[in-house]
């Protein structure tokens, strides 16, 4: 009876990934082959060698699927990087015209601030006119009373 093979890449006992454990057995399977240097082959080895090829078509296959898994990823990837590209280009743009916009914001605030100051001291000269001009009638009214 077969079992279900294990998910590619899963470790095994001795931590070495399954692929590269089956890899390797299949290795040592081909080594320990007969060369078939005129004996005749038995049903028993051709039967390994059977097994030996569906795994080694397997492995294949299995290492096709996880290559294209890397290729989809890759592009995957490489696409999200191009998309986060332009948007870090288009919010550096957005960033330099917001600097340029408080650059000039705070030369308008400069001025108005140094009109405002000016304003400021025109309402003190005034008031303190019209507070002499009032002493003035002041003094006048009290003055004109001993007249």
């Amino acid at each position: 009876a077969k079992t279900a093979p294990p998910r590619p890449g899963a470790s095994t006992a001795g931590g070495l990934p399954d692929v590269a454990r089956r890899a390797s057995e299949a290795t040592l399977r081909r080594r320990r082959a007969p060369d078939g240097g005129g004996s005749p082959r038995t049903a028993g080895s051709r039967a390994a060698l059977q097994s030996a090829e569906f795994e080694r078509d397997q492995l294949t296959s299995e290492m096709l699927e996880l290559v294209s898994q890397l290729k989809t990823n890759f592009t995957a990837m490489n696409e999200q990087l191009v998309s986060d590209n332009a948007l870090l280009d288009e919010t550096t743009s957005t960033l330099d015209r917001n600097v340029a916009s408080v650059e000039q914001n705070q030369r308008v605030l400069g001025t108005v601030t140094k009109r405002s100051r000016a304003s400021n001291y025109s309402v003190y000269i005034a008031v303190a006119v019209a507070l002499a001009v009032w002493m003035g009638v002041v003094v006048l009214i009290y003055a004109s009373r001993f007249l």
